[in-house]
Formats: structure tokens, sequence, C-alpha cells
């Protein structure tokens, strides 16, 4: 399914998987899908948005309709719920509709505009967002770019284990994010707040959070999960959760390093 995804409309899944987590939700919702669009593609307000929203304005407005619960770990599983399901399932469409190769953060746009009775669609309606006005402007500008990084090195190529996404808990975000450029990182425009921060180097990805996630996060992404856990396991490394399946057809896998530090194993590609 996520195959079709470029590397921004990835990311948006990442990013509304941990909007999830830190609303408290035990599944990732429509208005989670939304934020986390914003948080990979902050011009989609510019482009769209009459009121040029960001994704710190929404949270408030979703908190008013949904008050946030407890925090829980980012490693542990989250569905995906119906709603969000058939946004994705409109997303496919949408792209197929244009005739798009790739599946986009526009056509996610779409799919959460076709779901009309959900907190994301009402709050899109309210701020102006209409399916016309975003069809218009993707005929316009052509279909979504392939999966690639706008920020890959000449020198960047994949890590031993697969792409990475790195989720981490920082005391001080401005000392890490100097940091992490020195070894090769740059910012991915638009990612950015007071608390929060995404830095790409080739097909890596870092987040860093002030504050605001209860552990760190490695998600090491590849095309065979299995062979890479056998590998593993064959070396002695010890497993917290098995291979597993989850409800939206991503498969992974738990292990932790000698700190605790929690290290996911995901499939690219998810079953349909």
């Amino acid at each position: 399914m996520f195959e079709r995804y470029t590397e921004k409309a990835r990311r948006t899944i990442f990013f509304a998987r941990y909007e999830a987590s830190a609303s408290g939700s035990p599944y990732i919702e429509t208005e989670h899908l939304l934020l986390g669009l914003l948080r990979e593609n902050a011009a989609l307000s510019t482009r769209f948005f009459h009121s040029r929203t960001t994704s710190e304005a929404l949270r408030k407005e979703i908190a008013l309709h949904r008050p946030p619960g407890p925090t829980f770990s980012t490693s542990v599983d989250i569905p995906v719920s119906n709603e969000s399901k058939r946004v994705l399932a409109y997303a496919a469409e949408e792209a197929e509709r244009l005739n798009h190769p790739h599946i986009g953060t526009e056509h996610l746009l779409l799919g959460l505009l076709r779901e009309k009775d959900t907190l994301a669609a009402t709050l899109l309606a309210r701020h102006g967002v209409t399916a016309e006005l975003v069809r218009a402007n993707i005929q316009d500008s052509g279909p979504a770019e392939p999966i690639r990084s706008p920020h890959v090195l000449a020198n960047a190529g994949p890590t031993t284990l697969g792409d990475f996404q790195l989720t981490l808990n920082v005391a001080s975000l401005a000392a890490s994010e100097l940091f992490y450029r020195k070894l090769g990182f740059l910012p991915v425009s638009g990612l950015h707040d007071i608390n929060s921060i995404v830095l790409a180097n080739g097909r890596c990805v870092l987040a860093l959070y002030q504050n605001q996630f209860s552990e760190n996060l490695l998600s090491f992404e590849s095309d065979d999960p299995a062979s890479v856990a056998t590998h593993l396991e064959a070396a002695g490394i010890p497993f917290e959760k098995p291979l597993s399946t989850a409800s939206d057809g991503t498969i992974t896998a738990l292990l932790r390093d000698p700190d605790g530090n929690a290290i996911q194993l995901l499939s690219r590609k998810t079953l349909s």
C-alpha cells in the first residue's frame, strides 16, 4: 500500500502516529492525519487554507473537541481508525483519477476532505479548504514527486538495516540541532516550531522534540524486515516484541539497546 507514497506522504503517516501518541488516542484518527500533513508540508496551509493556519493552532482547536488524554510510549502499536483507513483508500483513488503514479500529501488532503463526517473534515471546511480547490491546484502544479528526499546528499546511501526515522527527546533543541547539523543532517523546510524540528540526511529522518515524548524511538524501515529480524536473532539480539503485523498492515518488531532505548523494525511495504 505505502510503496506508492512519496517520502513526504510516508512521513505524514509517521507524524500522525506521534500525534496520536501525544494526545493519548488509542487510534490514529483523521485529525492526527491532518496534523501530520501540516507538520510534513506546512506549505499546504498557504496553498489551501484561507486562514493560513498552523498545526499548533489546529491542535488547540482539536483539543476543544477531543481533550487529550495521558500520553503513552511511542513504541506501542497504534491502529488506524476505520475513518482513517477510508481516507488512505480515497487518497489512492484520487491519485488514480489524476493519473499520478505516486500518492502525495495533496492526495491525502483530498482523502480527508472526502471522509466528510469527521473532525478533520469539519476543521478543513471551517478554514475554507474544498476538494475542488485542491484538485484544481494539483492539476495546475502537476503530479506528486516520486519517493525521493529533497535533501538527498551526493554521498548518501541506505543504512545496513534500512532507512531510519529517529525520534529523540532532547533537553536543548538548539544544541541538539547544531550537533546533528555537524553530522550532515539538514532541516526539512516547514517542519519546525518552538519545541521540535525535523532533520534529514539522505533517506534518514531525525525528529527532535524538546521534552514532549516519553521515550526515544529509532525506527528502521526496510523492504524485508523478516530477513533483518532473522539476522538479528542469529546474532543473539533479543526482541521485546517479535515480528507481527499491525492492523494497518505494517510489519513491525521491537527491541531495545543496552540503555533501554526502543528500536523498531518496520516494513517499507504493507499488506493490501
